[in-house]
């Protein structure tokens, strides 16, 4: 997906692709209806001549994540938090070509979201989410709630991961409840790479109009598998504490046409500059939370994009 002057709008129209930042300061509508497609040779001259170059942003290493998740675990402990989502960045040299990288990783995760997509403001971005945050089409209303996580296959979920779970779908369900919906709650698991995550859908067999249906996307982002729980208070933590600037990673993402709307939360992704990407992932933290294992949580899913660069 790629960028042509004027394509960019300042409001949906029937063919929009649409990019919410985290912090939902900054909004992207993406016209889809004359996009065509770009073959290697055009991107790759687009993307060399045009691509943003990036000397230097601020990353988190795992000496200052370890001392962050430490200073979460302590608010939690004090009865202020019950869960925060804390994220870090890790510069990855990398010359692959970012057309050559978004085939190989649609290749490999058929289960995800995968996006590219090259911004006028000469930024690109690259991902694959598993998370659905809200779809609404003939079916009815769909959402999952995906957060317990477990590495390499190597252990059994515990009660710290269906503890982190459980408030993100607490969490979802209300918003729906709160609308009017009574929804059902199905219980899976799903692979991505080397992780593993419990994942619940909650849905309803009711489609509701796009006015409602935006009127709940707004009340679940951000939910607290991107943020924490209580909201305000997980979010305030993170805008004071881990010095990042999230932009597109842990927005959302998705396309909005007059039959459907479709939106996943912008997981397992990076931005792409000259000779180098800069990687996100996040973490739950509760109550029970080990802040080394927490940062090896976030090494895994960096690994999900990593392993193409």
């Amino acid at each position: 997906m790629h960028s042509a002057k004027g394509d960019w709008q300042s409001k949906a129209s029937e063919h929009t692709f649409v990019l919410q930042a985290f912090g939902a300061e900054e909004t992207l509508y993406l016209d889809l209806k004359d996009q065509q497609s770009i073959e290697l040779d055009q991107f790759t001259q687009l993307f060399n001549q045009q691509i943003f170059k990036l000397d230097h942003l601020p990353t988190i290493e795992e000496v200052d994540f370890e001392k962050l998740v430490d200073k979460a675990i302590q608010q939690i402990d004090e009865g202020l938090l019950q869960k925060v989502v804390l994220a870090r960045q890790q510069f990855y040299p990398t010359d692959t070509n970012p057309l050559n990288l978004f085939k190989a990783i649609c290749a490999a995760y058929d289960n995800c979201f995968v996006h590219l997509i090259y911004e006028p403001n000469g930024k690109c971005s690259i991902g694959a989410s598993p998370e659905l945050l809200l779809s609404n089409n003939h079916e009815g209303i769909k959402s999952v709630s995906m957060a317990g996580t477990i590495i390499d296959g190597s252990s059994e979920f515990t009660s710290k991961e269906e503890e982190e779970q459980a408030f993100v779908t607490q969490y979802i369900t209300a918003q729906f409840e709160s609308m009017g919906f009574q929804p059902q709650i199905h219980d899976h698991s799903i692979e991505n790479n080397n992780v593993t995550h419990l994942y619940s859908t909650i849905e309803t067999s009711k489609k509701v109009d796009a006015e409602k249906a935006d009127e709940l996307l707004k009340k679940l982002h951000p939910t607290p598998a991107v943020c924490g729980y209580p909201l305000e208070a997980s979010r305030s933590f993170i805008q004071s504490e881990e010095g990042l600037d999230r932009s597109w990673y842990s927005g959302y993402m998705g396309v909005k046409n007059a039959a459907e709307l479709k939106m996943y939360v912008n997981l397992r992704c990076a931005r792409l500059y000259q000779g180098k990407a800069l990687l996100y992932a996040g973490a739950g933290i509760t109550k029970d939370s080990n802040a080394a294992a927490e940062f090896m949580e976030t090494e895994a899913k960096m690994d999900v994009i990593r392993r193409f660069l």
